[in-house]
């Protein structure tokens, strides 16, 4: 599997539709109806490589129509998913009904990011690069490979980030004929961080199954990740220097929680997905983590202070990367802020975390 890139310029065509989930319609709820909505901005290094994507959202919707959270349940280039939350953030609606009586509800809204001139709307980031089959047990020998629907992209590790070390790690994913990941393991890494850095974003994939004979089937793909401190070459999430800088250099210019003018609201939350590599280990866990936010609500630098194994924190670590907040605040001006937050991990079949 790699990432694509291409050189075009492009268009933007965005389209979407809001569906409620089951138990509103069992609940007899009148669902919401737009009456503001804008267009997320189309992100420019995606349009000039020819970039398509899609996004899925749940969406909380309150009884005022105000959207109060919107979290990604599925990606197909993360490029796409802050511009698809920060479009949506701002919606308004005329509240869902129940006996007549507004309410809040929660919906799944789908974003689909097109270049309106490209054969397909556009190319896909991410593609499966098939090897030899004669290679693969018989069992994993598909005639269509499996289709990246989900995918996400690794946290370079903080202490290795701050350190300039750079490297690169191939993990192995085995996909389950319902296309989800069933376990991800590090076969290469440079340093053990990078590989478990990896394997925590390969846990967040999901893909159409792989086909044979028109029957989905099991598949394994290696995926290699790419850790520089070029946005170009890397393959994982783009660090923050200008904040890594300041809190190095200039550490008191950060503002504690309680010097803000108000308590951190979280507008966009994603939990932890539980380690595949911890379920025969584990029925729990616990991990902690520590993060900046930025002026514009944005976490960054998110990096691990304690965890019971070391698969826990890296789990966290890629769902903390994810999140947005209100932009904090200190008498009146945008800052940056430093927070922690605790995860404990349960397993169950459907296992993520919760943080407290």
């Amino acid at each position: 599997m790699r990432y694509k890139h291409a050189i075009i310029m492009a268009l933007l065509l965005c389209g979407a539709v809001l569906s409620l989930r089951a138990d509103d319609l069992e609940q007899k709820t009148t669902p919401p109806r737009v009456v503001k909505q804008t267009r997320p901005n189309y992100p420019s290094d995606m349009a000039r490589s020819g970039m398509r994507g899609e996004v899925l959202l749940e969406i909380f919707i309150n009884d005022k129509g105000h959207v109060e959270k919107a979290t990604v349940v599925k990606s197909d280039n993360p490029a796409f998913d802050k511009p698809a939350i920060d479009a949506v953030l701002t919606w308004t609606f005329a509240p869902a009904t129940r006996d007549g009586l507004p309410v809040s509800t929660t919906a799944r809204q789908p974003i689909v990011f097109e270049i309106s001139l490209m054969p397909d709307g556009g190319r896909s980031a991410f593609e499966v690069i098939r090897g030899n089959p004669s290679k693969l047990p018989p069992e994993f020998r598909y005639d269509v490979a499996p289709k990246p629907q989900g995918v996400a992209l690794a946290v370079y590790p903080y202490e290795l980030l701050r350190k300039k070390q750079t490297g690169k790690a191939t993990v192995v994913l085995f996909i389950d004929t319902e296309g989800a990941v069933s376990s991800v393991s590090a076969t290469k890494a440079n340093a053990p961080e990078f590989g478990l850095a990896a394997m925590a974003a390969a846990e967040q994939f999901s893909f159409t199954p792989a086909s044979k004979a028109g029957q989905p089937i099991w598949a394994a793909l290696h995926l290699e990740m790419t850790f520089s401190r070029s946005a170009t070459e890397s393959y994982v999430q783009a660090p923050d220097f200008r904040l890594l800088k300041r809190e190095v250099t200039h550490p008191e210019t950060i503002v504690k929680g309680d010097q803000l003018d108000r308590p951190l609201r979280i507008v966009s939350q994603k939990a932890p997905i539980f380690p595949s590599a911890q379920k025969k280990k584990s029925r729990s866990g616990r991990a902690t983590v520590e993060f900046l936010i930025d002026e514009k609500g944005n976490v960054a630098l998110p990096r691990i202070i304690s965890s019971d194994a070391p698969e826990f924190g890296y789990a966290a670590v890629q769902a903390v990367s994810t999140w947005q907040f209100d932009p904090p605040t200190a008498n009146g001006k945008a800052v940056i802020t430093r927070a922690r937050v605790p995860f404990d991990f349960k397993f169950s079949p459907h296992s993520t975390a919760h943080s407290k």
